[in-house]
Order: C-alpha cells, then structure tokens, then sequence
C-alpha cells in the first residue's frame, strides 16, 4: 500500500517524540526516526519506521522534519553542530516542537532567516504526556504561516488537536 502523506522524519525520540512517532505511523504516515542513543529507535523500525543514520540524514530524507529534544541547546545543537539545518531540502518544514521558551525559539528562528531562508519554520510545542502522543491526543500550539498549513496538517489532525496561529515568533513578528 502506498501513502498519500509526504514521509516526516522525527529527530529526538524520547518520551515525547516516540509516542509522536508511533501516533505517525498509526497513521500510514511513511516515518523516519533518529536519536542521539540509537537503541531508543529500536522497536519503531520493527513498527516500520525507517531509521536514520544522523539527524542530518533524517533531515535529507523527508520535506517535513519535527524536532522534539529537551531544551534549546539541543535544538541548536541538533540543527548547527550535527547539520541537520544545512541538510534539509529546499522548501522543507521543520516543525520545532521541543518546548524551548521565548527565547530559545526567536535564537533558532534567526538561525533560520540567516542560514536557511528557503525553509519555513513552525513553532509548534505540544502540551501532553507519553500516552496522549501515542493515541494523537496531544494539544500543539502551532504558529507559522498559514500556506504550509495543508502540509503539516494531516499529521496533526492524526497526531495530536492543534491549535494553530499565523504569527512567526521573534521580536519583529508583532
């Protein structure tokens, strides 16, 4: 059987990002998974997901890309020390949805306008536990632009209830 969603790789795959990850693939959402400490990828592969070599690597593999690590550093570390920015296709989605503070998202959106204007970033943290993920009841708080919201949108209404705005964040975004 064929999917008809476009494949989303989902870097970080710990309590939040597996249940995300098994609620995408519940969904016949083709899934690439990768995680600093690779066993943790283990039983999502026997699940069918496809298992990156880096996060780069998961970042080549498909146009929509959600990160979902600890904090902000690791956001950063994962999108400019292991390249996963710099390896993102052109026109791609990176759904940042690690719950990073004001702050930490407006540091990774200018990373974005500066290094990658060609990829649109959405702001996206969720409010849930392992469980929700895994049966798509997450609340994510989406904000990015409205014309990429077909593409992430059938993820979402699988995955999680979304909540979702228009407005980009960082300190010129009103």
């Amino acid at each position: 059987m064929t999917s008809t969603h476009e494949p989303v790789a989902v870097l970080g795959i710990g309590t939040m990002g597996h249940g995300m990850a098994i609620g995408a693939l519940r969904a016949g959402i083709p899934t690439i998974v990768w995680n600093r400490e690779p066993e943790a990828t283990r039983d999502l592969a026997e699940l069918g997901a496809e298992v990156a070599e880096s996060a780069a690597d998961g970042a080549r593999r498909a146009p929509i890309v959600v990160t979902m690590v600890t904090d902000a550093d690791a956001v950063v570390s994962i999108a400019s020390d292991q390249g996963m920015l710099a390896a993102l296709r052109p026109g791609a989605i990176w759904v940042q949805m690690s719950t990073i503070g004001v702050t930490g998202i407006e540091r990774v959106a200018a990373m974005v306008d500066d290094q990658r204007p060609d990829v649109t970033l959405v702001d996206a943290p969720v409010s849930g536990s392992k469980e929700p993920a895994e049966k798509g009841q997450l609340t994510i708080f989406a904000s990015g632009p409205d014309e990429v919201r077909s593409r992430v949108a059938p993820p979402s209404t699988r995955s999680a209830s979304a909540r979702s705005g228009s407005a980009r964040s960082g300190p010129d975004q009103g």
